[in-house]
C-alpha cells in the first residue's frame, strides 16, 4: 500500500513522507474534526508484506503499548491506535525539527565540531528519556541517532520502540529484535543476550562520543566474527576530564560497570556542565540548530530562512534471537 498526500486514513488526511524503513513508514496527517477543528500528528504504520505477517502486527502493536505507556516531555507522545485498511497505525505527535544523524551529518559536511555543551545537553534530555521509558518497564534497544529528534524549540525527543523490549507484557522475555544500528549497539545487544537499562546507556555513550569527537566508537559489526572481546576505548584524550571519564565509564563493555541508570548518566552530565558553567538552554539550542542547516542548505543551494542568532559558539546489523 502507498499513501500519497491528501490520502485519508479514518479522519486523517495525509500531509508528506516523514521516513521509510524496511518495515515501517511514517507519514504527517491532519486530524480534521466538527466544526473545523484540525491537528497534525504523525502516523506510522507497517508496509509490503509486514503488514500481512501476524508476527510484524503482533511487534507492532506491542510497540504502541509500550510507547502509549510513558507520557515524558522527552519521549514522543502516543495519542492511540488504529486500523484502516487492514492494517494498524499508530498515532503520535508530530515532531518538527531535526535527528541527531542530520546534525552528525551536517557536522561532518561542514567540519565544524559541535559544541561540547549542546552534545552535553542534548544526550543529557535523552537520557532522561530513555530513563522515563525505563520505568515504565521498556528498554528502547535502538538509541541511535536516527531515533533521537530535537524539536524546533530546542527539546530532544526518544522516538521509534520498534526494538524496544517490554517487560511488562513479556516478563522479562526478549522477543527477537529487528535490525538495530551496530555503531551504537551494546555488546549484549549485537551478541543476542540478554538487555536490561545498562545497554541504552551504553547506546547513549556512543551518541554523545560522536557528537564531541565526530564518529561513534568501534562498531560490534567490525569486531573479528561478531565476538565481544571489549569495547574500543573511547578515544576522550582531548575532551575535559569530567566529560572524558563520563564517557569512558557509559561505554565501558560490562554492563555491570557502566552507570546503573539512564537517570545517573543525565545527572553526571548535568555535573559536567555546572563544573564547565555550560548553558545550553533550550533557546540557545534551537537557534544553533537552525542556524547551522541553514548553512547546510546554503550548500545544497536551497532556500535559506532567516534565522536568530545562536547563543552557542564555543566550543544496521541484525541481532540474534536472545537467550531465553
Amino acid at each position: 500500500m502507498t499513501m500519497d498526500r491528501n490520502d485519508r486514513i479514518g479522519a486523517y488526511r495525509v500531509t508528506e513522507l516523514l521516513a521509510q524503513r524496511r518495515s515501517s513508514y511514517v507519514v504527517a496527517a491532519v486530524f480534521e474534526g466538527p466544526g473545523g477543528f484540525t491537528q497534525e500528528v504523525a502516523l506510522k504504520t507497517l508496509r509490503g508484506v509486514c503488514a500481512r505477517s501476524a508476527a510484524h502486527v503482533r511487534d507492532f502493536v506491542l510497540e504502541a503499548r509500550a510507547a502509549a505507556s510513558v507520557r515524558h516531555p522527552h519521549v514522543v507522545g502516543v495519542h492511540g491506535l488504529l486500523e484502516e485498511r487492514e492494517r494498524p497505525f499508530l498515532v503520535m505527535e508530530l515532531v518538527r525539527g531535526w535527528s541527531l544523524r542530520a546534525l552528525c551529518a551536517t557536522v561532518a559536511l561542514t567540519r565544524r565540531a559541535a559544541p561540547l555543551e549542546l552534545a552535553v545537553a542534548l544526550v543529557r534530555d535523552a537520557a532522561l528519556g530513555a530513563h522515563a521509558l525505563h520505568d515504565a518497564g521498556v528498554v528502547h534497544r535502538d538509541l541511535a541517532p536516527d531515533n533521537l529528534l530535537v524539536t524546533a524549540s530546542g527539546y530532544v525527543k526518544v522516538i521509534d520502540l520498534g526494538a524496544a523490549s517490554w517487560e511488562v507484557v513479556e516478563r522479562g522475555r526478549v522477543r527477537s529484535a529487528p535490525a538495530v544500528d551496530a555503531a551504537y549497539a551494546a555488546p549484549e545487544t549485537a551478541l543476542g543476550l540478554r538487555v536490561d537499562r545498562p545497554a541504552d546507556v551504553y547506546s547513549l555513550g556512543a551518541v554523545l562520543h560522536e557528537l564531541c569527537l565526530g564518529a561513534p566508537p568501534a562498531a560490534v559489526a567490525a569486531w573479528p566474527h561478531g565476538r565481544v572481546a571489549g569495547a574500543a576505548a573511547p578515544a576522550t584524550d582531548e575532551l575535559p576530564a569530567g566529560l572524558g571519564a563520563v564517557l569512558e565509564r557509559a561505554l565501558r563493555r560490562g554492563a555491570d560497570e557502566r552507570f546503573a541508570t539512564a537517570a545517573d548518566l543525565a545527572e553526571a552530565l548535568d555535573d559536567v556542565s555546572a563544573h564547565h558553567r555550560w548553558r545550553a538552554s533550550p533557546p540557545a539550542v534551537a537557534a544553533y540548530l537552525a542556524r547551522t542547516f541553514a548553512t547546510r542548505t546554503r550548500t545544497v543551494a536551497a532556500p535559506v530562512a532567516r534565522r536568530p542568532p545562536s547563543e552557542l559558539g564555543r566550543t544496521r546489523v541484525r541481532l540474534r534471537r536472545a537467550a531465553p
